[in-house]
């Protein structure tokens, strides 16, 4: 695995196998889990958000607190993907006393896994994204910015 630049070696760990549930293909991956979180990473570091200092909390809560909550006694990314499945559908569907957290858990990781898959050339491509530059009727179009003149 190259130099992560965000994520520590075990929250990179916990989000790929987060992501190998998030994201079902059902065996037709465009990318792997691991470089869609190679590519969380990437965006994370460069980012400059007040949340970042969040994100190390969401990942410890994952790997660490969520399965207990659901009479899991194991660390979430030493789970077969059956019960981190299992797991992440408590957490998507819960209407209990911790919904709210929940919630913002399972939305944090929902967004990081498919902005960084579907925001990669190949997930594009999986589910048929064309650029509009690469589609055949925008040869024809001026393209050149509109320019409006004070008046």
């Amino acid at each position: 695995m190259g130099q992560l630049k965000f994520f520590t070696e075990k929250q990179f760990t916990t989000l790929v196998k987060a992501i190998e549930v998030l994201i079902d293909t059902g065996g037709n991956d465009a990318i792997s889990a691991e470089e869609s979180g190679k590519l969380i990473d990437a965006m994370l570091a460069e980012s400059n958000s007040p949340a970042l200092d969040m994100i190390p909390k969401v990942f410890n809560q994952l790997e660490n607190v969520v399965p207990p909550l659901f009479l899991i006694f194991e660390k979430f990314s030493n789970l077969n993907k059956s019960d981190r499945k299992k797991i992440m559908n408590k957490l998507i569907n819960n209407d209990g006393l911790l919904m709210n957290q929940f919630r913002d858990l399972a939305r944090a990781l929902k967004v990081m896994s498919c902005v960084s898959y579907y925001g990669s050339p190949q997930g594009m491509k999986q589910v048929g994204f064309i650029a509009f530059e690469d589609r055949p009727r925008s040869i024809l179009l001026d393209t050149q910015p509109l320019i409006h003149l004070d008046n």
